[in-house]
């Protein structure tokens, strides 16, 4: 399920409480946020490891979103 916000930005609503945010600030610019229900020490940590880690730790729990 896909909603629109009056800024213009957009959410995704995807199956197994995930979601993902984005939106544009300018021309040049997006940002994006992941949301998901896991109580693992994985996701707990992440925001601790080294990018390439967090992209493949987001990229995993992401791949079947259909977007």
């Amino acid at each position: 399920m896909k909603t629109t916000w009056a800024s213009g930005g957009h959410t995704y609503m995807v199956q197994g409480g995930r979601q993902i945010m984005r939106r544009s600030h300018n021309a040049t610019e997006t940002q994006v946020y992941f949301a998901m229900r896991e109580e693992s020490a994985e996701a707990s940590a992440t925001h601790r490891a080294p990018t390439e880690r967090q992209q493949k730790f987001w990229a995993e729990r992401f791949n079947d979103a259909g977007w």
